[in-house]
């Protein structure tokens, strides 16, 4: 992975097989192999245009920051799509949105990010932070049901799309956004 974030993890993996007596080349070697889960970080290419996914934990300031700040550093114009809250067939609010405060969100208030999309119960309370974190309001949409998606995400003025997401509710989720993202795709012949 070439987010900063990972390293913290392979830090973590590193000291471990040191302690236990490994030899740096040995180690290397080993991590070589090593491949992130597919579910927490993933890139596809559509017609040249990259579909990249990031998963962090929700309601964890950390987390969601350093997928924010990642978002804000890649290169090239970008459409950010926050997929955090849950989206589940019951009647069922987190009520607690102290962490909205604590997270990072200036990191996608840069130029390069054209477009954020907000999907989810608390989709509004997420643009109301964008808007405290300086982000244009033209720039931000939102849509509280996953089904609102579709006609959100043409965009012929981004090379890139990245999706943040949590990790357990809106794998199933992102994996739909992905598919309508590569048919507007390849509708529009980008």
């Amino acid at each position: 992975s070439n987010a900063l974030f990972n390293v913290y993890n392979e830090t973590a993996v590193i000291t471990l097989f040191r302690q236990l007596g490994y030899q740096p080349e040995q180690i290397a070697s080993l991590l070589k192999q090593a491949k992130l889960p597919e579910n927490r970080d993933r890139t596809v290419e559509v017609n040249g245009v990259q579909i990249h996914d990031l998963c962090s934990k929700r309601q964890n300031p950390t987390a969601m920051s350093t997928t924010m700040e990642y978002a804000g550093r890649e290169p090239g114009n970008k459409a950010v799509i926050m997929l955090y809250d849950e989206l589940v067939k019951e009647d069922y609010r987190i009520e607690a949105t102290p962490y909205l405060y604590s997270t990072d969100y200036q990191f996608l208030n840069d130029e390069s990010i054209k477009h954020i999309i907000v999907i989810g119960q608390r989709c509004r309370e997420h643009k109301i932070r964008l808007l405290l974190a300086g982000v244009k309001p033209e720039r931000i949409a939102v849509a509280e049901r996953i089904e609102e998606i579709d006609p959100l995400v043409s965009f012929t003025d981004v090379d890139k799309y990245i999706i943040l997401h949590d990790v357990t509710y809106s794998v199933a989720n992102r994996d739909h956004i992905i598919d309508v993202i590569r048919k507007n795709i390849t509708e529009r012949g980008a």
